[in-house]
């Protein structure tokens, strides 16, 4: 459905701190059923809920010994998958840092980076930026100087719209402000940025990819009609 409705890659969302070795069967059956298809797959390391704690005591309080378990989690990933086809297999660090410094973000980020780069030296590599993956803070990111990575981000606005009913922060509302007109100038915005912050060793600037994006579950607000969601 995903690949006759246009999109070109596939996300499989993974909490591999509930046990490495238990999802790896299922995850592997998961990647070969979508590769087969012809989409690229998308590994990611899903709300790591521990580690979220862990990086509010950055550098210290137990950081240090729930990034380790990080790492090793993500190099036996890594080291897995390292002999799929480079063109059909991404791996994206870390869902939605949020509530963390930016020095905590980028310590994640880059010591996986590390880990999975020499793990799997020609797989392209995924990094997101702090408050939920938001596009915005994409430029505050440091990315190493590689030729094979993406910056991905979450696009929900207005979270007002999108996210009726989602909690209790988030009332159903038939007059919601949709935001599509303004979705253009934000991706142009975004991709702006990217280009001034972020050019690319192979020339331009480092690509981008739309990770998450979409409308609540009508079910729980069904003051948003399907043509405003299809929208």
């Amino acid at each position: 459905a995903l690949k006759n409705a246009g999109f070109n890659s596939v996300r499989i969302p993974v909490r591999w701190y509930t046990g490495v070795d238990t999802k790896l069967k299922g995850v592997k059956e998961d990647v070969d059923l979508a590769i087969a298809q012809g989409p690229a797959v998308i590994i990611n390391y899903h709300h790591y809920e521990p580690m979220h704690k862990a990086a509010e005591q950055y550098p210290g309080g137990n950081y240090p010994s729930e990034k380790q378990n990080y790492l090793s989690a993500w190099k036996r990933v890594a080291q897995t998958f390292a002999s799929y086809p480079a063109n059909k297999l991404v791996f994206e660090i870390y869902n939605e840092p949020r509530g963390i410094s930016q020095a905590a973000v980028d310590d994640l980020m880059l010591s996986a980076y590390e880990v999975i780069r020499a793990a799997a030296p020609n797989h392209t590599i995924m990094f997101e930026g702090n408050g939920y993956a938001k596009f915005a803070q994409i430029p505050n990111l440091d990315l190493p100087a590689d030729g094979n990575i993406i910056v991905t981000g979450h696009y929900y606005d207005p979270y007002t719209f999108t996210h009726q009913g989602h909690g209790d922060a988030y009332n159903c509302n038939a007059n919601a402000n949709d935001g599509i007109s303004a979705m253009a100038g934000h991706f142009k915005s975004y991709a702006d940025s990217i280009a001034v912050y972020f050019p690319d060793v192979n020339g331009g600037s480092v690509p981008m990819n739309m990770g998450e994006f979409g409308v609540a579950n009508k079910g729980t607000c069904r003051s948003i009609s399907d043509a405003k969601r299809e929208a």
